[in-house]
C-alpha cells in the first residue's frame, strides 16, 4: 500500500477557491481534510524529538495507519516504510524498508532495511534472515488493525458529499413549482436565463419575442416539476440525513454528538448507551500510542508520553467525573437503605422483652 502524499500538505487544487458544491470530488476532498483537522487535536504528545514534529507524525498515523520511528545518523525520524520480511512467531512483519531521498542515510538501498522492535527476546522476534538491518525501529499504529482514519473518513466524506448535492439539487428545484418549455430558441435562452437567475436568487422574467401568452402551446409554457410540498419533506429528510452522517463520524471518531431520532428529549440511561459507544475506538488509539512510547524507551532511552486532549480529554474527564458521582450516589443510597432496615427492627412494637414478656402488654 503506497502513501498518499497529498495528505501532506494543501495541493493548490483546491486552495483559494470556492468549494463547488456540484463537484462531488471536491466536495469529499473538503470533509476530509476538515475532519483530519478535528482530529489533530485528538491527542498531546510530550518530549519528541526536534526532528519530530507533532503535527506531521499524526499526520502519517492517521492516515497511513501506522509511522515507523527509528534513528538514523544521530537524529530521530518518524516516516513512512514498507513492512515486510520474515513473519515472526506472531505472523507479524519484522522489517520495514524505510526509503527517503530526502534523509542521506535513507537514499541508499541497501540502508534502508530495519527490525522491526515488538518488545520480544530477540531469539522470538527475528527469524534468521539473508539481509542483515541496517538498525531498530519501532513501528507506531493508529490502530490494532493497522487501518488509519482514511477508509472511516471516506466512507463518511463520501456519504455527506451525496447528501450536500442532492440537498443543494432539492434546494434549486424548490425554487420553481413547474418546468418550462420553449418552441424556439430565443424562447429558450430566455428560460435558460430566468432559471439561471433562480439559482443565484435573483429576480428574473422569460421573454418571448413573438408576444405568445405564457402558457400557449405555440409559446413557453410551464408543466409540473417540483412539488412544493414533496420537496420540502426531500429537504427535511436530506437534513437528518447529514446530521446523522455527522454525528456517526464524530462519535466513531470519539466525539459526543447526539442525534436523535426521536426528536424528543431522551433519558439518562439513553444519553449513558451513547458515552459508551464513544469509547473503544479512541481509546485504542491511545492505547497502541502508549504501547509504542513504552517500545521507544526500551530501545533507544527516549521517555515520549502522549494523551488524550481537546474535546477528547474534556469528555474523559466529564464521563470519569460522572462515574465517581453515580458511585457516591450509589453509596448513599445504600447506606440509607441500611438505616432503614436498622430502624424497622428497633422500632418493632410486637417484640418481646429479655423476661420473657410480651412488650405490648
Amino acid at each position: 500500500m503506497g502513501y498518499n502524499s497529498e495528505v501532506q500538505y494543501i495541493p493548490d487544487k483546491y486552495v483559494g477557491r470556492v468549494i463547488e458544491y456540484d463537484n462531488k470530488e471536491s466536495l469529499v476532498t473538503f470533509i476530509y481534510r476538515s475532519t483530519l483537522n478535528k482530529t489533530q487535536s485528538m491527542f498531546e504528545w510530550k518530549n519528541l524529538p526536534d526532528t519530530i514534529q507533532q503535527r506531521d507524525m499524526e499526520r502519517l498515523i492517521q492516515t497511513n495507519g501506522y509511522g515507523v520511528f527509528l534513528k538514523v545518523g544521530g537524529q530521530f525520524y518518524c516516516l513512512y516504510g514498507t513492512l515486510g520480511g520474515m513473519f515472526n512467531f506472531n505472523y507479524m512483519p519484522t522489517r520495514a524498508i524505510v526509503h527517503n531521498p530526502y534523509v542521506k542515510e535513507l537514499s541508499e538501498a541497501d540502508k534502508n532495511y530495519f527490525r522491526i522492535f515488538y518488545g520480544y527476546s530477540q531469539e522470538l522476534e527475528f527469524p534468521k534472515q539473508n539481509i542483515e538491518p541496517t538498525g531498530d525501529c519501532v513501528v507506531i499504529v493508529n490502530d490494532a488493525m493497522y487501518m488509519g482514519l482514511d477508509p472511516l473518513i471516506n466512507n463518511y466524506a463520501n456519504r455527506l458529499a451525496d447528501t450536500y448535492i442532492s440537498r443543494r439539487m432539492a434546494t434549486i428545484n424548490a425554487r420553481a413549482a413547474y418546468a418550462f418549455v420553449a418552441k424556439d430558441a430565443d424562447t429558450a435562452k430566455s428560460i435558460g436565463e430566468f432559471m439561471k437567475g433562480l439559482e443565484k436568487g435573483k429576480l428574473a422574467a422569460i421573454y418571448d419575442k413573438r408576444n405568445m401568452p405564457f402558457g400557449d402551446q405555440n409559446g413557453a409554457y410551464s408543466l409540473p416539476y417540483a412539488d412544493g410540498g414533496s420537496s420540502g419533506r426531500s429537504i427535511t429528510e436530506l437534513i437528518e440525513a447529514e446530521q446523522y452522517d455527522k454525528a456517526s463520524l464524530l462519535n466513531e471518531l470519539g466525539l459526543n454528538s447526539n442525534y436523535n431520532m426521536k426528536r424528543e428529549a431522551i433519558n439518562s440511561d439513553e444519553s449513558q448507551l451513547n458515552f459508551d459507544a464513544l469509547l473503544p475506538m479512541a481509546d485504542q488509539m491511545l492505547d497502541q500510542r502508549k504501547l509504542a512510547c513504552k517500545r521507544i524507551e526500551k530501545i533507544f532511552g527516549l521517555k515520549l508520553e502522549v494523551d488524550f486532549a481537546s474535546s477528547w480529554k474534556q469528555m474523559r474527564e466529564a464521563l470519569s467525573n460522572s462515574e465517581e458521582t453515580n458511585q457516591l450516589v450509589q453509596e448513599d443510597k445504600g447506606g440509607e437503605n441500611e438505616n432503614d432496615s436498622d430502624d424497622n427492627v428497633s422500632g418493632d412494637d410486637g417484640g418481646v422483652d429479655s423476661d420473657g414478656d410480651s412488650s405490648g402488654q
